[in-house]
């Protein structure tokens, strides 16, 4: 906790502002010690989804899904795999009618040249406890230019929008 202090005390920020980057560091630090068979139960009940442009292609980005002509839909992936660099649909198939709980925040250290890479772990270790029962699926619903816009300095860590959905 030292260290994030430390780090937190390099950029001028307001104490509101210390307060609730300490609480996201809490965050990442409890997400990174969950067990693997906690969140090897979970990932054997909840997707990753995306949303498919004609079947060949994964869109990532907010702005693009809100155009429209994209359909979500199941895309099965390795519990370790980056889902930002995922190429084959082969086995990708249409979502059934599922609800939106929301879009939370997903953070994941990096360093501020390394490309970002985020896997079904690391999204399943934060999912907040009062959506854990609910959620079947989820999707990333990134900003434009993510790798420069999803950085956060502060935190030294990417921030991923991820969109929760329950059948």
């Amino acid at each position: 906790m030292e260290k994030i202090e430390n780090r937190l005390n390099r950029f001028n920020l307001t104490e509101a502002q210390k307060e609730k980057y300490a609480a996201i560091c809490k965050q990442m630090q409890s997400a990174s010690a969950k067990p693997k068979a906690d969140l090897r139960k979970l990932a054997k009940r909840i997707s990753f989804a995306g949303f498919v442009k004609g079947m060949k292609k994964l869109i990532l980005t907010d702005k693009e899904i809100r155009k429209g002509n994209t359909s979500l839909c199941l895309v099965p992936v390795g519990w370790t795999e980056s889902l930002m660099n995922i190429r084959s649909l082969t086995g990708a198939c249409p979502a059934p009618q599922m609800q939106s709980l929301g879009v939370i925040t997903v953070y994941k250290p990096a360093d501020v040249d390394a490309k970002p890479y985020l896997t079904v772990f690391d999204v399943l270790a934060q999912i907040p406890a009062e959506f854990a029962d609910r959620v079947s699926a989820f999707c990333l619903r990134l900003e434009d230019k993510f790798e420069l816009n999803g950085y956060n300095l502060v935190l030294q860590a990417y921030e991923y929008n991820v969109e929760l959905f329950a059948k």
